[in-house]
């Protein structure tokens, strides 16, 4: 069983993300962590194979929660659901140890995809002119 943590500050962030997981066989949701959570101790406490991550999270908290992320367990598979393919933002969260991107206004089928690619190690992201196709990007180092 894969251990996936949510960190989403709206109810409506928690719930699309948390019934996208419902989705993603082997996936269970062990824990919802708000934008300002003490993420640190509770990544080192539950040991999450995989975190999923709502950039709308407590202003510009999200990069910094990707990298408490990373640095804590380094082998947690990092997912974040973006605004905007457009801006740099999707960059900067895969500098900072992001393992895929996935725009909100993606598909269940689309975002699903990418969680497993993420689990399986890939770094993915899905192309601002493309419905479903998951692209692949260099890999991440750990």
């Amino acid at each position: 069983m894969i251990s996936a943590i949510v960190v989403a500050d709206s109810g409506v962030g928690f719930a699309s993300l948390s019934t996208t997981l419902e989705h993603v066989d082997g996936v269970a949701l062990v824990r919802h962590v708000n934008g300002r959570s003490a993420l640190r101790a509770l990544v080192k406490a539950l040991r999450p194979d995989l975190a999923v991550i709502d950039q709308m999270c407590w202003p510009g908290l999200a990069l910094a929660r990707i990298s408490e992320i990373r640095e804590t367990l380094p082998g947690t598979a990092i997912v974040v659901r973006v605004t905007s393919l457009v801006s740099d933002w999707p960059a900067q969260a895969l500098a900072n140890g992001a393992t895929a991107i996935v725009p909100a206004n993606a598909d269940t089928a689309t975002t699903v995809a990418v969680v497993r690619e993420a689990i399986a190690g890939k770094a993915t992201t899905v192309r601002p002119t493309s419905s479903a196709v998951p692209a692949q990007l260099p890999r991440m180092a750990a």
